[in-house]
């Protein structure tokens, strides 16, 4: 519940943010720190999921909690390092002409919101400590959502100010962590730890995430830096603020996969196939159902909902918003079959199937954003094609990784019936929108997108419980159970 509460404050800033700014200062914003987390996804090497797994085993997890903490203030020396001493030149390249200052205040935002804010819930958590981390960043969000806004109402919001203020919340954040945290974590079994053997674990563990890791900053970090040198800050502005829409629908799935992480664990421990197949099928309709279903009814008014939560400087950026809104459906169906490989300890399927779809986007990017009078011309599409490469690059990797996990479990169907429910809610929300205007323009009622918003929610209603009565396996019921329901409110 924290969780989420933390979650909608910090969408509710980044709205905030992004109207103060307006699209060239947010887009800006945006860059820098989303190409340190591009960076910071070469440099980590999967080193937090290995610190977690080890320091969640209890065995020397104070000797992992030293070595990690050394590990990050090694990263955060060496990259602040080469920032600072990188020729002018360089840099410019890497960061298209921002200033050294401001590039370093960039990191070392990125570093205090993400790196250190992950390393206390990792040590949190494993501390089985929750709901102390999750109240701790739930309070932070709210903080800094009020912060915000005083900057706004003072005239004082800047992207300077912003990062500031990330790197003055996050500090503020581990001082009260090392003060009022009582990690409980088993001493080592021996009085001095085995630093060499440590490490070389982490080196084991990582070793073949590396390349995977390599290809994920290329394409993270490509997609952006291509985008902002070809299509300007305005159209990283509109990506930006489209998939901050896109992070807030995939709330439902982060619930989610942790409980079926652990259940398809235990079934696979003991064998149980059936249970897996049935955990399995259940989670991936239902999941893909409600994700298609938010963004088929949305899609067509996100001119509306740029309008009303970033204002009319964004009007441009409502084709980006309909295509993001797409995207959770196929992602969130990523992230449960992530968690089936992990869970079923194959992680070789997953890094290359993943890498495939990596090697190929980058490619496509620039095709989707290249100028059309280039050496290499391409569509100069702007924000619109990269959320599209995204989208259909997204789509065909999870068709692929849905094949290799239902030919596992021997189950039926496949991608195919994803794509079909797809096809039947984007004409169920298309229609639906249609007579949502035209009802609100029979009437003639005052800002009549807001009420046609309104009246298509009927009968998209409509449509989806048709869909439940009809066929609620396809979207990941139980009619046996439906029909227990329907019997109490008969009774």
């Amino acid at each position: 519940m924290t969780n989420a509460v933390s979650s909608c404050v910090s969408f509710a800033a980044a709205l905030l943010i992004a109207r103060g700014l307006g699209p060239h200062a947010y887009g800006d914003y945006s860059f820098l720190l989303a190409g340190f987390a591009a960076l910071n996804t070469w440099l980590e090497l999967g080193t937090p999921t290995a610190f977690y797994t080890f320091l969640s085993k209890g065995r020397d997890a104070r000797a992992h909690a030293k070595l990690y903490a050394a590990w990050l203030a090694a990263r955060l020396l060496a990259v602040g390092a080469l920032l600072a001493l990188m020729p002018r030149s360089w840099l410019d390249v890497a960061w298209l002409g921002h200033p050294r200052a401001l590039v370093l205040t960039a990191f070392c935002a990125f570093f205090a919101s993400v790196v250190v804010r992950g390393y206390l819930v990792q040590l949190a958590e494993s501390a089985r400590k929750t709901l102390f981390i999750q109240t701790g960043l739930a309070l932070l969000s709210l903080a800094h959502l009020a912060l915000v806004a005083s900057l706004r109402l003072s005239g004082a919001l800047s992207v300077s100010s912003l990062l500031l203020l990330l790197i003055f919340e996050y500090v503020a954040l581990a001082s009260w962590f090392a003060l009022r945290f009582d990690p409980g974590l088993p001493a080592a079994d021996v009085p001095a730890p085995n630093w060499r053997e440590l490490a070389r674990r982490y080196a084991a563990y990582c070793a073949p995430l590396a390349l995977y890791s390599g290809l994920g900053f290329a394409a993270d970090f490509g997609d952006r830096w291509l985008l902002q040198r070809f299509a300007g800050s305005a159209q990283q502005g509109y990506f930006s603020i489209g998939q901050q829409f896109a992070t807030i629908a995939l709330l439902a799935t982060t619930s989610l996969l942790n409980i079926f992480w652990k259940e398809i664990a235990a079934a696979e421990s003991r064998g149980d196939r059936a249970r897996s197949r049935e955990l399995y099928n259940r989670c991936a309709r239902l999941l893909f159902f409600t994700a298609a279903a938010a963004g088929c009814f949305l899609a067509p008014h996100s001119r509306l909902l740029m309008d009303v939560c970033a204002g009319q400087r964004y009007a441009d950026a409502a084709p980006v918003l309909a295509l993001m809104l797409l995207y959770p459906a196929f992602q969130s169906l990523s992230q449960l079959n992530g968690a089936f490989f992990y869970a079923t300890e194959d992680t070789r399927t997953h890094v290359s199937i993943s890498a495939v779809g990596l090697a190929v986007g980058l490619p496509l990017t620039y095709l989707a954003l290249a100028p059309r009078n280039a050496a290499v011309p391409g569509l100069a599409l702007g924000a619109v094609g990269l959320a599209a490469r995204l989208w259909l690059v997204q789509a065909a990797v999870v068709t692929i990784q849905c094949a290799v996990v239902r030919r596992r479990l021997g189950s039926d169907g496949g991608a195919a019936s994803h794509w079909m429910m797809l096809m039947v809610l984007a004409c169920l929300g298309a229609a639906s929108a249609c007579l949502g205007r035209l009802g609100a323009a029979a009437i003639g009622l005052h800002n009549p997108h807001g009420w046609a918003l309104l009246f298509s929610g009927i009968p998209f209603a409509a449509g989806l419980l048709a869909l439940v009565r009809l066929a609620p396996e396809r979207l990941g019921l139980d009619r046996s159970q439906l029909d227990r329901l329907r019997g109490r409110k008969t009774a």
